[in-house]
């Protein structure tokens, strides 16, 4: 994915609702958010990947967030791109932004 993107792939922050939680992996030396509005707002990141799922209040307000700062988006949400598409293409409209 990095030579495709011509970049590294570095995760640095994470939101969950859990920290505790045992993913399998070292998590140590990201940023960690209580909310992930506040996640998909940061300057520190250059895409937000929301994999959070369903069309929850939460996805729908990080998603819209990170559009309105042209924080780039990655989601395999079906669901909520059927339900939201037409409403997140006019902020990136406005915004002379492209994203997804």
């Amino acid at each position: 994915m990095a030579s495709y993107c011509g970049r590294p792939i570095k995760v640095v922050a994470v939101s969950t609702h859990d920290k505790d939680r045992n993913r399998g992996i070292d998590l140590g030396d990201v940023k960690w958010f209580d909310s992930p509005v506040e996640m998909a707002i940061s300057d520190k990141i250059d895409a937000f990947v929301e994999l959070i799922g369903g069309e929850l209040d939460v996805v729908h307000g990080a998603v819209e967030k990170a559009l309105e700062v042209r924080n780039h988006v990655v989601t395999a949400n079906k669901a909520f791109l059927a339900k939201h598409e037409m409403e997140f293409a006019v902020i990136q409209k406005k915004n002379a932004f492209s994203s997804f």
